[in-house]
């Protein structure tokens, strides 16, 4: 196992890029700088995140199942304490970034969680 930095995203990746358009297809996006990745917000609400080129959606408590049932975990790091979990993010399901429709529903489902 070779040890080294944590791979970050890059504003400027393939990834990022093709999450914006697809995200962009449906209302104006912003990409800015998230501490290790990107963080992306509509009407300057932040609603996801990218990380190792991962989308992360906010999500509500109330929401969580959704992502639960489907196999998708939260956003974590690791500290020198261990793993750190947060739970204000989840991680999206490859499929649903490949259907514009439902990608557009969730994204509006993230913005409302987003002001909770």
């Amino acid at each position: 196992m070779t040890q080294g930095r944590a791979s970050k995203t890059n504003l400027a990746s393939e990834y990022v890029a093709y999450i914006a358009d697809q995200l962009s297809a449906h209302r104006e996006v912003q990409v800015k700088r998230f501490f290790g990745g990107v963080a992306l917000l509509a009407n300057n609400i932040q609603f996801a995140i990218i990380m190792k080129d991962t989308l992360y959606f906010c999500v509500h408590p109330d929401n969580r199942q959704h992502y639960l049932d489907r196999g998708m975990g939260p956003f974590t790091y690791q500290t020198a304490k261990g793993t750190v979990s947060v739970q204000r993010y989840y991680e999206v399901p490859a499929d649903i970034l490949e259907d514009s429709e439902i990608l557009a529903s969730w994204m509006d489902i993230a913005m409302v969680d987003a002001r909770q």
